[in-house]
């Protein structure tokens, strides 16, 4: 068994880049198809999903309530391991709430995936997660922003 620090060409990279599209596109059905169906996936100061119906229900309400509207990685690597690749990546993204209410927010913060490698040579992600390097209400995670929004709704 062999590891190597991949580049730019390394063999998942086609594969984030669809999903960075997927991502920024609002493509649940994009998403979805990047993942295995027994994915796990963990977002900061939220339930943990999994199974691909959960993943697809967490992007539905996700992309109800915000609009990615830059991504950009200054730093990231992959290992390959066998049918594995582990992925690290530090990040910036930028989205807007879809009803307008707030501007846009930014956050930064870092990310770790396990892809697995399928029969016909694809790659899907097999288990996720990300965290903000911010504190807490300062980020882009939907807890958060959905509470704020809630708190500036005009009471019937």
């Amino acid at each position: 068994m062999s590891t190597q620090v991949s580049t730019p060409n390394d063999p998942i990279y086609a594969f984030r880049q669809a999903f960075l599209k997927a991502a920024k596109a609002g493509d649940v059905d994009g998403l979805v198809a990047l993942a295995e169906d027994d994915i796990i996936c963990m977002s900061p100061n939220d339930t943990t999903v999994y199974g691909k119906s959960e993943y697809r229900a967490w992007w539905e309400e996700y992309f109800q309530y915000f609009r990615i509207t830059a991504f950009n990685e200054p730093e990231r690597s992959v290992v390959v391991n066998g049918d594995h690749a582990t992925e690290h990546s530090g990040y910036m993204i930028a989205v807007v709430p879809t009803d307008g209410g707030q501007s846009r927010m930014r956050d930064d913060g870092r990310s770790l995936a396990i892809w697995r490698r399928q029969s016909d040579g694809s790659w899907k992600i097999w288990q996720m997660l990300w965290n903000s390097t911010k504190p807490i209400g300062i980020g882009t995670n939907r807890y958060m922003s959905r509470l704020m929004q809630k708190k500036t709704r005009q009471p019937r």
